[in-house]
C-alpha cells in the first residue's frame, strides 16, 4: 500500500488589518469593492456624496424613509411642522376626526410620519382603541379599519329631561339631536342664572349661559366609560346591551386585552365572558329570580321571574324572533289563519326529541333494523344534556309524571281486577297465627356480618392521596387488613339498626337472615307515615337454594315471605358540615310486621304487587312465583294479622290459603306447541299419529338405523339402540317395554347394538340380528314406543317460575311470567276462565314460544295493554304483541340489549334495559342502563343511555312515582338519577333534567394474613421449591362473619372508588346489592318517597330517595336566562372530595 507523502512548508503569517466596528447587517468600509463597472460607478458616486451631520442622519432614520432630496441634504426635516402634526393628533378625540381632515392615504402617511418624529417615544396611540404604533404605515392601515372609528351611539331616546340625564349621564349619548336641543331649551327656561353640566362635580365646569355651548359641552363630557361604573354595577345593568358591549370593548382594548368585573374584581380576557358575568355577579340561589332578562322576541326588559309569564302573553310569536326587529310582525297584526297555523306547528326543542317521536332518517346516529324500524341512539353527552338541570324544568318534569299517573288512573277507573276483589271478599277474615317452626327458630340467634360507618375523611387519612381523572376524583379504599378491627356492629335476624349521618338522611338497616332475592314496596301505604315492604330471601348463604323443612326435594319445601314496616318521620340535618343552618329530611325505620308461610310449594323465587289497589283497608294483592311451577296470589289487608298478645321477641307467622293459584302448562303441552310450529314452518300437515314432520338429529337417525331384533320366549321384537340421554329428550321419557328387565351394552364387541341378556330362568333363547330400517319404519317405531307408555310413568316436574309481571293496564287483569325452560306465559284473570271443580286454580293461559328463539327467555315487563317486553339470555330484547303473537321490535345491539328489563307502564311507555355487555374501564368492567322509548304509532324508537353505571353487573332497576331511577349493582353502590330524555306519557317536550348521585356504598373488607410458603417437589428433577399458598376463601356464613366486614359510606359515596381484591370472585360477595324497590304511590311531596335495597349479605337498607338539589342550584338559576353555560362542578355531576371545616365529633365507625 502506497503511503502518501506531504511536503513540509513554512507557515505564512496572515496580514493583520485594523479591526473596524460596523453595525449589524451593514457592509464594512474595509471590504474591497466589486470589480464590475456598475459597482465601480456606485463607488465613484459615493466618494463624491457630501457628508451629513449626525443629527440629520438620526432624524432622517425616524418615521418615513428618507427621500432622494434628503439623502442629498437639500431638504432638511421641518421640526416645527412635526410638532404641529403631533399637537393636532393629540386634539383628535376619535379616529373619525383624523379621517375627516386627511382623506387620502398619502396625506395620512405624511401626517403620521411627522407626528411620530415629534413624539417622545417615537410612537402614537390610537385615540379609539388605545393601541400603540411606531410606524406611519401601520398607523395608516389601522386608522382606516379601527372598529372604534365606525361605532356610532344609537339614538334610542326621543325625549330627555335634565333630571333624568343628571341621574344617568350616559343617557345623553342615546338621545337624538332633537331631544338634546329640547332638553337644553327646557333647562334654560327654568332658570336665569345659567345651567350647570350634569356632571359638574366630576368635570368641574362652570355654568353655561346659552343653549349651544351647553349642548357642545355635554357632547364631549357625557361620553360614558367603563370605569365610571366602578362599584355601581346596578347602574351598568340598566344600560342598553349594545352600549354595554361597546363600553366593555373600549375599556378592554385600552387595558391590554383584559378587564376586571365592576363588583368582584375578577379578571376576564373576552368581552362576551365579562358581559355574561356582569349580568349574574352577586346573585345567589335565594335571589336568582332578580337576574335581568330581556325577551328575545319583543325586547321586553324584565327579570327572570317574569320570563314565563311574559312569554305566555308576548305579542311576537317565536317564529318571528329570527327576523330583524323592524320586520317582526306581532299576533295583533296577523290574521286568524296565520295564528292557527303557528299554533299547530310543533315546538322546536333544539334537536332530536323523544317527546315528539320523530326519528330523523338522515342522521348518522340512525340505522334501520331488520324489521324496517328506524333506531336512533343518543350519544352520552346528548342524553346528559351536558349535565344541565334547570329548576323550572325539574318542577315541570315532576308535574308531568304526576299528570301521567293521574291520566292513567282516569283511563281505567276500576280499583283493580274485579274477579280478585270478589274472591278476596269471599275469603275475608283474620289470619290465624301458627308456630314458628324449626327454620325460623334456627335464625333466631343468627347475626349479620360486622359493619361500621366510614367517611371520606377516614379514607383520605388512611390513603393519603387521591386519584384524579377526567371523570371524577376518587379515593381508593384499603380493603385488606392484618386483623379484624374492634367496634363492629352486628345485627340479629329480623331486627334493625340506624346509621346516623350529620348532613344526609339516616339509613335504617335490617337483617333478613339470608341473601335477598327481591324487595317490593306495596302500592298502598299502611298509614300516612308507614309503608309495607315484602322481602324474599334464600335459606342458604352459600348455595342459596335449600330446603327449609329438611325434605330432600326443595321443590316441596316451605317458603317464607317477610313483611316489614317502614316507618317514616322527619328529622333535622345540617345543610353543610359546620354550619348552623338546618333542613328537614325524611327518616326511615325498619321493623318486622309478620311472616307469610307458603306450605309445600317450594321456594319463592319472584313476586310482584298488583300495581293498583284503591281500597282503604287493603295493602295490596301479592303474586308469588314458586319453584313448583305455580303462582299463588294473596290478598293482604291492614288488619289481616292481629298483634294482640304478641310478645316482644315473638314473630307472628301466618299460613293462609291463597285466593287464587295459577298453574303453568306442562312440558308436554309446550313441546306439542313447538312441534306444531315446526310443522307449520315446514308447510307439512300431519295427523295425530304421523311423525313424518318430526325432526331428528343426524346422530339420533344414525343410532335408530342400527337396531337389534331380539327373540324372547319365541317372539321377535326390535330394540332400538338409543342411549338414555336421547331417549329422555327425543322420546319424552319412553319407558322400556315390559319383559326387558336387564340390558347390557357391549359397544366394542357388537358395534353399538344393545344385547338383551336372559333376565330370568326358563326364558327362551335370545338371538340378535342387526336389521336396517327405512326412515318411514323408524317414524312408525318411534310412535309405537311413545304409545307404549305405562300408567306408572310419571311426567317430568314443571319448571320453576323465575319471573312474574303484573300489568297495570286493563284493570290489572293480566299476569305474565317466565319459567326456567324459557317459556313466556300470560294469564287473563277473568271469571269465566275458572274451571269447574277447581275454584282455587286457574289453568287456561296463553303460551308464547318460538322455535327460532335460540336462547331461553329470562324476564318480562308490560309496556302497554298488548305489548310485552321479553329479555333473553343471549342479550336480546323482543317486544311481543300478546294479541297476535307477533314480534314488533327486536333490539340486539351490543351494550344496549341486555338480559334483564323492567318497565313503569303507568307513567313511561318504554323499557329500562340492563345486564348488557361490559364496557372497558380502568378499574373494573362496567355495565350500564339504557332506556328504550317505543310507541306503536311511531315509525321508530329511541335508545337513551343513562348515567347509572356499575362495576361488574347491574342486578336491579327500580322507578318511583316521582321519576327517580334507582339501580343496585354488584359493586355495592346504590345510584339514583333523573333524566329528562325519559319522557313521561303525555309530555310534549324534552326537559333539561339530569340529576345523579351515589346514594351510599358498601365496601367489603377481609383479613389477609401473611403469605405462607409450602415446599413442592418436582417429579422429574426431584428438586424442592417453595411456592406461596393462595389466600383462604371465605364463602360460608361463619367464615364470612369471622374474617370479613363491611364499611358503609353514606355521604359523598361518589368520591370513593371501588376496591379490587385478589381472589375477590372466590369470596362471598357480601357487598353486592341484588334487589331495589321505590315508593310507587303518589304522596303530597316527592321528598316522602323512599328506596329499599338488599343484597348478598341479607341486609336491608331503607332511605329517602329524594335527590338533593345542591348541585342543581348553581346550574338552574344560571340557565334560566341562557340555556348555554359552562359546566360547573357539582355533587351530582362532577364530585370532588371535601374536607370538613369543622372538626366537631360526628357519629362514625359506629351504627
Amino acid at each position: 500500500m502506497r503511503r502518501s507523502t506531504r511536503v513540509k512548508t513554512e507557515p505564512v503569517e496572515p496580514e493583520i488589518k485594523p479591526a473596524v466596528t460596523t453595525p449589524k447587517n451593514k457592509k464594512s468600509e474595509e471590504k474591497k469593492p466589486e470589480t464590475s463597472k456598475r459597482s465601480a460607478s456606485k463607488l465613484k458616486s459615493a466618494k463624491t456624496e457630501p457628508e451629513t451631520s449626525p443629527k440629520s442622519d438620526e432624524k432622517r432614520r425616524k418615521g418615513r424613509p428618507a427621500t432622494s432630496s434628503e439623502r442629498k441634504g437639500v431638504a432638511p426635516v421641518n421640526d416645527a411642522q412635526d410638532r404641529k402634526d403631533l399637537a393636532e393628533f393629540k386634539r383628535a378625540k376619535a379616529p373619525k376626526d383624523i379621517l375627516t381632515s386627511y382623506t387620502t392615504e398619502h396625506a395620512l402617511a405624511k401626517f403620521f410620519s411627522g407626528a411620530i418624529r415629534a413624539a417622545t417615544n417615537n410612537e402614537l396611540i390610537c385615540p379609539g382603541c388605545k393601541k400603540a404604533f411606531a410606524s406611519h404605515s401601520g398607523m395608516v392601515y389601522h386608522i382606516q379599519r379601527c372598529k372604534e372609528s365606525l361605532v356610532e351611539w344609537e339614538a334610542t331616546r326621543d325625549t330627555l329631561t335634565y333630571s333624568e340625564v343628571k341621574e344617568h349621564p350616559w343617557m345623553w349619548v342615546a338621545g337624538s339631536k332633537r331631544a338634546k336641543d329640547e332638553m337644553a331649551a327646557a333647562a334654560f327656561k327654568e332658570t336665569t342664572d345659567g345651567v350647570e353640566c350634569v356632571r359638574a362635580v366630576s368635570c368641574g365646569s362652570t355654568s353655561f349661559k346659552d343653549q349651544k355651548s351647553l349642548v357642545e359641552h355635554l357632547n364631549s363630557c357625557c361620553v360614558p366609560t367603563y370605569n365610571q361604573f366602578r362599584g355601581e354595577i346596578e347602574e351598568f345593568r340598566v344600560m342598553d346591551k349594545k352600549m354595554r358591549t361597546t363600553l366593555i370593548r373600549f375599556a378592554m382594548s385600552a387595558n391590554g386585552g383584559q378587564l376586571p368585573c365592576l363588583s368582584c374584581g375578577k379578571m376576564f380576557e373576552h368581552k362576551f365572558g365579562l358581559a355574561y358575568h356582569l349580568d349574574r355577579c352577586g346573585f345567589t340561589e335565594d335571589n336568582s329570580g332578580e337576574i335581568p332578562w330581556r325577551c328575545y322576541r319583543c325586547g321586553f326588559n324584565g327579570k327572570v321571574n317574569d320570563r314565563e309569564s311574559h312569554l305566555e302573553v308576548c305579542d311576537v310569536p317565536a317564529s318571528e324572533a329570527a327576523k330583524p326587529k323592524n320586520q317582526r310582525v306581532g299576533k295583533s297584526e296577523m290574521d286568524g289563519d296565520t295564528i292557527l297555523e303557528l299554533s299547530s306547528k310543533r315546538r322546536r326543542t333544539g334537536g332530536v326529541s323523544v317527546a315528539n317521536g320523530a326519528v330523523p332518517g338522515d342522521s348518522s346516529q340512525t340505522r334501520f333494523t331488520a324489521s324496517g324500524l328506524k333506531r336512533f341512539k343518543f350519544r352520552k353527552s346528548e342524553a346528559m344534556q351536558l349535565s344541565i338541570t334547570i329548576a323550572a324544568d325539574l318542577e315541570k318534569y315532576r308535574a308531568s309524571i304526576e299528570s301521567a299517573i293521574e291520566e292513567h288512573e282516569k283511563k281505567d277507573e276500576s280499583q283493580g281486577c274485579e274477579m280478585l276483589r270478589r274472591r278476596a271478599e269471599m275469603k275475608k277474615g283474620e289470619w290465624k297465627r301458627v308456630e314458628e317452626g324449626s327454620y325460623i327458630a334456627s335464625l333466631r340467634d343468627k347475626k349479620s356480618i360486622g359493619m361500621r360507618q366510614k367517611t371520606v375523611d377516614d379514607f383520605v387519612q388512611a390513603f393519603g392521596k387521591t386519584n384524579s381523572n377526567t371523570k371524577r376524583t376518587t379515593i381508593p379504599p384499603v380493603v385488606e387488613h392484618a386483623e379484624k378491627p374492634d367496634g363492629l356492629t352486628r345485627i340479629t335476624a329480623f331486627t334493625s339498626e340506624t346509621v346516623e349521618t350529620p348532613c344526609t338522611p339516616s339509613v335504617s338497616i335490617g337483617y333478613a337472615g339470608g341473601p335477598i332475592a327481591a324487595t317490593l314496596l306495596a302500592p298502598n301505604p299502611l298509614s300516612e307515615n308507614c309503608e309495607c315492604l315484602a322481602v324474599l330471601s334464600f335459606p342458604n348463604d352459600e348455595i342459596l337454594v335449600d330446603s327449609t323443612t329438611g325434605k330432600k326435594d326443595w321443590r316441596q319445601t316451605d317458603a317464607y315471605i317477610q313483611l316489614w314496616r317502614v316507618e317514616k318521620s322527619k328529622e333535622e340535618k345540617m345543610k353543610k358540615m359546620g354550619e348552623e343552618e338546618t333542613r328537614e329530611v325524611t327518616r326511615c325505620d325498619l321493623s318486622l310486621w309478620f311472616m307469610l308461610k307458603i306450605e309445600g310449594m317450594g321456594l319463592a323465587l319472584a313476586a310482584n304487587w298488583m300495581p293498583r289497589s284503591e281500597s282503604s283497608d287493603m295493602v295490596g294483592f301479592l303474586a308469588v312465583a314458586m319453584s313448583d311451577g305455580t303462582i299463588v296470589i294473596y290478598c293482604i289487608r291492614k288488619d289481616s294479622v292481629s298483634m294482640e298478645g304478641l310478645k316482644e321477641d315473638e314473630i307472628a307467622v301466618v299460613c293462609p290459603q291463597p285466593i287464587l293459584t295459577l298453574k303453568a302448562p306442562t312440558i308436554e303441552e309446550v313441546n306439542s306447541l313447538r312441534r306444531t310450529q315446526r310443522e307449520e314452518r315446514r308447510g307439512e300437515v300431519t295427523n295425530e299419529f304421523d311423525l313424518s314432520g318430526e325432526r331428528l338429529t343426524r346422530s339420533a337417525r344414525a343410532q335408530m338405523q342400527s337396531q337389534t331384533t331380539a327373540v324372547v320366549e319365541g317372539e321377535a321384537m326390535t330394540l332400538p339402540s338409543v342411549p338414555p340421554s336421547v331417549r329422555e329428550g327425543l322420546l319424552e321419557d319412553v319407558k322400556p317395554m315390559a319383559g326387558l328387565m336387564e340390558m347390557e351394552t357391549n359397544e366394542e364387541e357388537n358395534g353399538g347394538s344393545e344385547i338383551v341378556s336372559a333376565p330370568k330362568a326358563d326364558t327362551g333363547s335370545v338371538i340378535s340380528t342387526p336389521v336396517r330400517r327405512t326412515k318411514a319404519e323408524q317414524r312408525k317405531e318411534l310412535q309405537r314406543m311413545r304409545m307404549a307408555k305405562t300408567e306408572d310413568c310419571s311426567p317430568p316436574p314443571p319448571p320453576p317460575i323465575i319471573a312474574v309481571a303484573w300489568s297495570p293496564f286493563t284493570s290489572c287483569s293480566s299476569i305474565a311470567a317466565v319459567d326456567a325452560a324459557g317459556t313466556v306465559i300470560v294469564w287473563e284473570l277473568e271469571e269465566n276462565m275458572i274451571l269447574e271443580g277447581e275454584e282455587d286454580a286457574l289453568h287456561p293461559s296463553r303460551v308464547f314460544v318460538d322455535i327460532e328463539w335460540v336462547s331461553p327467555a329470562i324476564n318480562v315487563a308490560w309496556m302497554d295493554e298488548r305489548l310485552l317486553g321479553v329479555s333473553f339470555a343471549e342479550r336480546i330484547i323482543r317486544v311481543l304483541n300478546t294479541t297476535t303473537g307477533e314480534c314488533q321490535l327486536e333490539e340486539n345491539t351490543v351494550r344496549t340489549a341486555g338480559k334483564a328489563l323492567m318497565a313503569a307502564g303507568s307513567c313511561f311507555d318504554g323499557l329500562f334495559i340492563y345486564q348488557s355487555e361490559y364496557y372497558n374501564a380502568t378499574e373494573a368492567p362496567e355495565t350500564a342502563v339504557v332506556y328504550l322509548a317505543y310507541d306503536v304509532d311511531r315509525e321508530g324508537y329511541f335508545v337513551v343511555p343513562l348515567t347509572n353505571r356499575h362495576g361488574l353487573m347491574v342486578w336491579a332497576v327500580g322507578v318511583s312515582s316521582s321519576g327517580v331511577i334507582a339501580t343496585a349493582g354488584a359493586d355495592g353502590r346504590l345510584q339514583l338519577s333523573m333524566n329528562g330524555k325519559v319522557v313521561p306519557r303525555g309530555c310534549i317536550v324534552d326537559l333539561s333534567v339530569n340529576l345523579h348521585t351515589d346514594h351510599f356504598l358498601l365496601i367489603r373488607n377481609r383479613v389477609t394474613k401473611e403469605e405462607e410458603e409450602v415446599e413442592k417437589v418436582e417429579e422429574q428433577s426431584g428438586s424442592k421449591a417453595k411456592n406461596p399458598l393462595p389466600p383462604p376463601v371465605y364463602a360460608s356464613h361463619d367464615d364470612v362473619t369471622d374474617n370479613m366486614w363491611l364499611d358503609i359510606v353514606c355521604e359523598d359515596a361518589d368520591t370513593v372508588s371501588g376496591p379490587s381484591l385478589p381472589q375477590g370472585l372466590l369470596d362471598q360477595r357480601v357487598e353486592s346489592l341484588n334487589a331495589v324497590t321505590l315508593s310507587s304511590h303518589s304522596p303530597s311531596s316527592p321528598a316522602d318517597h323512599i328506596v329499599v335495597t338488599g343484597g348478598e349479605a341479607g341486609l336491608l337498607f331503607a332511605r329517602s330517595c329524594y335527590i338533593e338539589e345542591k348541585g342543581v342550584g348553581s346550574a338552574n338559576w344560571l340557565n334560566m336566562a341562557s340555556r348555554k353555560w359552562s359546566r360547573t362542578p357539582s355533587k351530582e355531576s362532577t364530585p370532588r372530595p371535601r374536607s370538613r371545616a369543622s372538626k366537631e365529633p360526628t357519629p362514625k365507625n359506629k351504627i
